[in-house]
């Protein structure tokens, strides 16, 4: 991508980070308001809450804005009620998914999620239809830690197994025993870099290149939408690299009306490049963000 000058460069860099910022602080604060409201503000014997205050702590968010939260949860005359909902549904070939939300008016995000899967050639099932399909496991990961020590600590505080990715080590777990092994290991590493329930597939397939395809396209709305951005600011796109993680390279990601073959991170110049964008997790963010923007790319 090519950007115009410096300083708006620099403007719209601030603009982004503040929006991104915005985001994850709302995103943060109301769960730790679902946790205090659905189970109690005693962060000693609520899990969730401390799970919860711990990614907003991951994020930065102020420790006056959780303790708000907190505070106007537990008040009697608060009647704003988050619940937890499932959906499940099937995407373009059969593809198996499942959504999770959290809301506050239950028949408004059914119809938001069911226009999502029409529009995308799917269809949305009924309770039990695809979960099946999936086991909710506890999951808690770590960057920058010997594995073999992490290895012996997760299982012998019964994780179900630790496996060792690209730039972290995950731990898997019963659902039930997250808050037990998490509390055990951040005795002897400290705080995860992740943590939380996860739906991961048990049954795999493969599809076809146009169902592929189809998958890939459902994404492509994003691409989009960040193209028409983009234009609006006056920032020109003369090229698109999609870019990813070693075990993700190869891998086709729908950006806008194209379909690009992912190259891999590590092995990436930026040189050339006047403006990243990341849509992924923080971490790899922190890991790439500030190389990246000292070869002066906007990020």
């Amino acid at each position: 991508m090519a950007g115009h000058s410096k300083y708006a460069n620099i403007k719209h860099r601030k603009a982004l980070q503040d929006s991104k910022r915005t985001k994850y602080f709302t995103k943060t604060i109301k769960n730790v308001f679902v946790a205090a409201k659905l189970y109690g503000p005693d962060i000693l014997s609520n899990p969730s809450l401390r799970l919860a205050i711990s990614k907003a702590k991951y994020y930065n968010v102020p420790k006056d804005k959780i303790e708000r939260a907190i505070k106007n949860a537990t008040e009697e005359s608060n009647t704003e009620n988050y619940s937890d909902i499932v959906y499940e549904g099937y995407g373009p070939g059969g593809v198996a998914f499942v959504v999770t939300a959290l809301t506050d008016n239950k028949n408004r995000t059914a119809s938001e999620v069911r226009s999502v899967f029409s529009k995308f050639h799917g269809n949305l099932g009924v309770d039990g239809s695809v979960s099946h399909m999936f086991d909710v496991v506890g999951c808690i990961k770590y960057k920058n830690v010997d594995f073999d020590k992490l290895f012996e600590s997760a299982i012998d505080n019964d994780a179900i197994d630790v496996v060792k990715l690209d730039d972290f080590c995950e731990v898997l777990c019963n659902q039930k025993d997250l808050s037990k092994v998490r509390n055990a290991l951040c005795d002897v590493f400290g705080d995860p870099d992740e943590c939380g329930i996860e739906w991961r597939p048990n049954i795999f397939s493969e599809v076809s290149e146009e169902v592929a395809d189809s998958v890939v396209r459902a994404t492509g709305s994003i691409g989009r939408e960040v193209c028409k951005v983009l234009s609006e600011r006056n920032i020109n796109i003369n090229d698109v690299v999609a870019i990813s993680s070693d075990s993700g390279a190869g891998k086709k990601i729908s950006f806008g009306d194209e379909v690009l073959i992912s190259k891999k991170i590590s092995d990436y110049g930026f040189n050339e490049i006047s403006v990243a964008i990341f849509a992924t997790k923080a971490s790899v963010v922190e890991n790439f963000g500030v190389d990246i923007a000292q070869l002066g790319c906007v990020v």
